[in-house]
C-alpha cells in the first residue's frame, strides 16, 4: 500500500505543467517529496504506519510530503511462558468398595506449550477393597499433552507409570481373618483433564486417571485379593483417581 501511494503521488506530479520549484520541507524520514499543482482542496487520510502532510506554499503550488513514521510493534509475550511449576492435588479413589483419599504433590516441567512432564508423590489413607485399613504412598511419572496450543483453558491427556508402597491391617473380608501386610506395586495410568491458567504463575486443574497395577513383592503370604464365592485370587488391581489441583509456576 505504501509503494502504491507513493507511485500515485509521483504520477500526479509528472502529469501537471512544470511550475517554479518550491522549497519542500522534507525530512530524512520522507519517502516521497514532490511538487504538484492543485486547483482545489487536497485531502489524504492517515495511514496506520505513515502520514501524508500537505503544505501550501504559494497559490497554485503545493508541496506534498509523505512521511514514514517509525513502525510500532507490540510485543505480546506468550501467556504460558513459565516452564517449571509445583503442583498440589486433592485426590479421591473411584473404585467399588474403596473409600480412600489423599494429597498428591508434584514437580512439573513444560518445555513447550503442548508438552509437559510431571514427577509426583502422594499420601493416601482409608479403607480398601478388602475392607482393611490402608495407608499408601505412590510415586508417579507422567507425560502430559496440552491442547489447544495457546489458550488459558487447555484440555490435556496424560500417560505414565507408578510405583507404590502400601501398609494394610485389619479384618480381610475375603479371607475372613485379621491380617497385616506390607505390599509394593508397579503399574501405569492414563488420564484426561482440564487446566485453567488464571494468571501466568497460577492455574487450577481437574482430571481423572485410570490405573492398573500388580503387586511385585513376595512376602510369602496369600494373594492380596480372594473371592470366596469363586475361589479366584489375584495380585492385580484396577481403579481410577479423581483430582482437583492447584499449580504454581515460576
Amino acid at each position: 500500500m505504501k509503494r502504491a501511494l507513493a507511485a500515485a503521488t509521483l504520477a500526479a506530479a509528472f502529469a501537471v505543467p512544470t511550475l517554479p520549484q518550491a522549497e519542500a520541507q522534507c525530512t530524512d524520514d520522507s519517502v516521497v517529496c514532490a511538487e504538484v499543482e492543485v486547483s482545489g482542496s487536497v485531502q489524504f487520510g492517515r495511514r496506520r504506519r505513515g502520514a501524508v502532510i500537505v503544505t501550501q506554499q504559494q497559490p497554485q503550488e503545493t508541496v506534498v510530503v509523505i512521511e514514514q513514521h517509525p513502525a510500532r510493534y507490540r510485543l505480546v509475550a506468550p501467556f504460558q511462558n513459565r516452564k517449571v511449576g509445583m503442583t498440589a492435588r486433592l485426590a479421591t479413589m473411584i473404585s467399588e468398595g474403596v473409600r480412600m483419599g489423599g494429597v498428591h504433590l508434584g514437580l512439573r516441567f513444560r518445555p513447550s506449550r503442548i508438552f509437559g512432564i510431571e514427577l509426583g508423590v502422594g499420601a493416601y489413607g482409608g479403607r480398601d477393597y478388602n475392607g482393611m485399613t490402608r495407608g499408601e504412598v505412590p510415586f508417579t511419572f507422567d507425560a502430559m499433552f496440552f491442547l489447544p496450543r495457546a489458550s488459558r483453558v487447555q484440555a490435556y491427556v496424560l500417560a505414565g507409570f507408578n510405583v507404590s508402597y502400601a501398609h494394610t491391617e485389619g479384618f480381610h473380608e475375603g479371607y475372613g481373618r485379621d491380617m497385616e501386610r506390607d505390599m509394593a506395586y508397579f503399574g501405569g495410568q492414563m488420564g484426561l483433564g482440564l487446566e485453567w491458567r488464571l494468571a501466568p504463575r497460577f492455574a487450577l486443574s481437574t482430571d481423572i486417571r485410570a490405573f492398573i497395577r500388580s503387586r511385585v513383592n513376595d512376602d510369602g503370604g496369600d494373594p492380596e485379593f480372594y473371592d470366596p464365592d469363586t475361589g479366584r485370587t489375584s495380585d492385580t488391581s484396577v481403579g481410577a483417581v479423581g483430582t482437583l489441583g492447584a499449580h504454581f509456576y515460576f
